[in-house]
């Protein structure tokens, strides 16, 4: 099933969103493109239409939202919460929410990480929208597992035996210096 990837990014005028379509084997069928939220139900069925369009085999949306706990947003970010929730549910849709950014360290591994997979991190916010697919999370596990999955695909390694995880370990090694 294909992942899509849908990143909130609030602005100091009109917010962005940015998406991103992506298979089971991380080939991108959408690449990483950005929208204007001027009308956000309008802007989530653009994408969600593009999103039917480039899948054949459904999808899973995972994305970039708020706390709501913190009651503290702005308006338009609390509208988008609530307007992808109720799209995805109107449109019978798996979902996964992430609501923490990945911190600075992990961010630039994955980048670095990404590049040496000769995946494209141009524009800046594709690292993010990498990052949601994969579902990466605070710790360091999480990127290294994101990376470890990346790395298979690439390798096109079914069975992850001794040798595989010498060559991932001096991998990642390179990736931290």
């Amino acid at each position: 099933m294909n992942i899509a990837s849908i990143y909130w990014v609030p602005n100091k005028s009109t917010p962005l969103i940015w998406y991103m379509l992506i298979n089971e084997t991380h080939q991108i069928l959408i690449p990483p493109s950005c929208i204007s939220a001027n009308n956000i139900k309008e802007n989530l069925d653009t994408i969600f239409a593009e999103f039917n369009l480039a899948s054949h085999n459904g999808y899973n949306v995972n994305y970039k939202s708020i706390f709501k706990q913190f009651k503290r947003h702005r308006t338009d970010s609390a509208d988008f919460d609530n307007e992808i929730n109720q799209q995805i549910e109107s449109r019978n849709l798996q979902s996964d929410k992430k609501q923490s950014k990945i911190k600075k360290d992990a961010r630039s591994l994955l980048k670095r990480a990404l590049a040496k997979l000769h995946i494209p991190i141009e524009p800046n916010e594709s690292i993010d929208l990498w990052a949601i697919s994969l579902k990466v999370g605070q710790k360091e596990s999480s990127v290294r597992k994101a990376i470890e999955k990346l790395w298979k695909i690439n390798k096109s390694i079914k069975r992850f035996d001794k040798d595989n995880k010498k060559l991932f370990s001096e991998f990642f090694t390179q990736l931290k210096e």
